[in-house]
């Protein structure tokens, strides 16, 4: 199972520059996006204010990034990082979302400082 931990970019900047019904639009449209790429047996849920955690059951970390990959040519104006794991490296589901959660804000920082659209 992969682990994948996805976070909008500067939700806060489009909240306090648009207001919060322009963020929930984006939240909104960012889950739909990522529910329309996923199989029946994956699990979204809403992580947070601005994040989503993603289970994909019997796949792989490769498989996890094409698919974020595939979601990414589709998002238009939302712009996320996300970080993957593979599950089966941990002893949890808590320690795997940790691992995830790392990678994410690793991704982030890169993203937010090298002026790229998104990275994974």
């Amino acid at each position: 199972m992969s682990c994948v931990l996805i976070d909008v970019n500067k939700l806060k900047e489009i909240n306090d520059a648009y207001g919060h019904q322009k963020g929930d639009e984006i939240l909104k449209k960012l889950g739909q996006l990522i529910l329309r790429n996923c199989r029946e047996s994956d699990i979204l849920v809403r992580w947070g204010g601005d994040e989503f955690l993603l289970l994909l059951p019997e796949t792989g970390e490769e498989q996890a990034r094409n698919l974020m990959k595939r979601i990414i040519g589709q998002s238009g104006e939302v712009t996320f990082s996300y970080g993957v794991v593979n599950g089966a490296n941990y002893n949890s589901i808590t320690e795997a979302v940790a691992a995830a959660d790392k990678k994410l804000y690793s991704a982030k920082s890169r993203t937010l400082f090298s002026g790229k659209k998104v990275r994974g």
